[in-house]
């Protein structure tokens, strides 16, 4: 690769489908393979295709919070 005295790198896909940076072809492609995107099944895991991976998609239930001030009291309709 090619030294340059620019701060902002050239980056773009080339026509073999690969990224390059300042016209150096870095070997990697650009766009991945198809795969599996994981999902969140009916019982609140995260699944990877079929497979539930046991891991719960939720965290745990916090604390309760505090209790704010009152706010202003309306206006009062007769």
């Amino acid at each position: 690769m090619n030294e340059t005295t620019s701060f902002i790198p050239e980056i773009y896909i080339g026509e073999n489908g690969n990224w390059y940076i300042n016209g150096y072809d870095t070997g990697v492609r650009a766009r991945g393979e198809d795969g599996i995107t994981p999902h969140i099944g009916a019982n609140g895991n995260w699944f990877i295709g079929e497979t539930d991976t046991q891991v719960a998609a939720a965290g745990p239930k916090g604390g309760k919070g505090y209790r704010g001030d009152t706010g202003p009291m309306g206006r009062q309709v007769r």
